[in-house]
């Protein structure tokens, strides 16, 4: 059974960790939520239990895209009662924040890979910030 979880600071930066509970952490980078105004985050991901549903997919959106990738992914959370939201995790894109989404920094991926294969493996995931 794998889960995520996701710990960040007052400015949005923290550590994404995939962990397997049967031998711990099997993944683990970078990464920010919200963004910055006036020296305060705004737009953070809402600390809770999240739950990942469906597979990652493949996007064009730039906000989802290092250079010189042409193409990136997403991943879609889902909130405690198990509903879509618009809150994803995806590579950062080197722009200054997110929406609230996780952004991890760097395309991994080998990331996107883990989910796909956890998805097969599951029915889902749940996703601790």
């Amino acid at each position: 059974m794998y889960r995520i979880e996701f710990g960040y600071g007052n400015l949005g930066f923290g550590r994404l960790r995939v962990i397997d509970t049967t031998c711990g952490v099997v993944f683990k980078c970078n990464a920010r939520t919200g963004s910055i105004s006036n020296g305060k985050l705004i737009n953070a991901l809402p600390r809770g239990l999240w739950y990942g549903k469906t597979k990652p997919v493949y996007t064009k959106e730039e906000s989802m895209i290092i250079k010189p990738e042409i193409r990136g992914w997403k991943f879609r959370l889902y909130d405690q009662f198990k509903k879509r939201t618009s809150y994803l995790i995806h590579p950062d894109g080197n722009k200054p924040g997110t929406l609230g989404c996780i952004g991890v920094f760097g395309m991994h991926w080998e990331l996107r890979s883990l989910l796909n294969f956890i998805m097969y493996q599951q029915k889902g995931i749940k996703i601790f910030v």
